[in-house]
């Protein structure tokens, strides 16, 4: 890919994010009744070279981002500063993925960004780190897979760096928003979707519960007419609850997961209500980035 003519097509001069949101066409004018549009769904980022004792953890910052024609500008999908860099290990190999703005459309042509670096030990700048990936993957329309579990695998000095994704060819956008009751501060939750759209689990959440953790969002893709699958898991209290959802093209939809918990003091059985909401939009039109 010759980077030049790619630099100007997706005006990668301008590095603010993007200012396209989610949710946009939920609750359709009639003349905004689009059709649902191949999008892409970013499964994982995954550091598979080998470790070296002085190497060992790789401390890596940076972003990637993906400039699509809904909108050219960054939507991060990572993005860390050097001050918060990540320490990958043979233990810790995935990067974790923040939550972008919106789906990611690919009416006609997308670009993946990535700018990583790892910090050397003792430097005190960003110009003394070393490069893990600095390049751009460029995906066109007439030249993409749709419907199947991809892996592009990107050699870096460090190993490699695998992307695993899967371009959706009738996208739903699907923002998941759940709730964390208090009774789970300080156990280890856990929320999964899927849609039949892709096999592969996606992880929404897993960390322990703070007290100021009161609701988790999440934007995915789904496909037309499928369903999604929203499961969560309380480690701690040993309870887990599911859920399914009818994919539709506009709307939302509100429900409940129920969690059984164990019995309280007095040997009474106990139950969690989680709250959740799922926000369907289609991405809308083709936007070619004209005045």
């Amino acid at each position: 890919m010759a980077l030049a003519p790619v630099y100007g097509e997706f005006q990668m001069e301008d590095t603010s994010p993007t200012t396209c949101g989610c949710k946009r066409f939920t609750n359709p004018k009639p003349s905004e009744n689009y059709a649902a549009s191949t999008m892409l769904q970013v499964f994982s980022l995954k550091f598979s070279g080998d470790f070296s004792n002085d190497q060992q953890p790789l401390p890596v910052y940076g972003f990637v981002a993906v400039r699509d024609d809904c909108e050219l500008l960054r939507n991060y999908i990572f993005n860390r500063a050097r001050e918060e860099a990540f320490d990958l290990s043979p233990d810790s190999r995935l990067l974790p993925l923040t939550l972008p703005v919106r789906g990611m459309s690919v009416w006609h042509k997308a670009l993946v960004e990535i700018s990583l670096k790892v910090k050397r030990k003792g430097s005190t700048c960003d110009n003394d780190d070393d490069v893990l990936v600095d390049l751009c993957i460029d995906f066109r329309w007439d030249r993409i897979t749709r419907e199947k579990k991809l892996k592009s695998r990107i050699e870096c000095s460090f190993g490699a760096l695998e992307m695993e994704y899967k371009f959706i060819k009738h996208g739903i956008e699907a923002v998941l928003e759940v709730g964390i009751p208090m009774e789970l501060v300080g156990d280890h939750v856990i929320i999964i979707a899927r849609s039949n759209g892709f096999k592969k689990i996606v992880t929404l959440y897993d960390a322990v519960v703070q007290a100021e953790t009161a609701k988790v969002s999440y934007v995915l893709v789904a496909s037309e007419g499928g369903r999604l699958y929203f499961g969560y898991l309380a480690v701690g209290a040993r309870a887990s609850g599911c859920t399914r959802i009818e994919v539709a093209k506009h709307g939302s939809y509100k429900g409940h997961v129920v969690l059984a918990l164990g019995p309280n003091p007095c040997q009474k059985p106990r139950t969690c209500m989680i709250p959740f909401s799922v926000t369907f939009s289609t991405m809308g039109y083709f936007n070619d980035g004209s005045p």
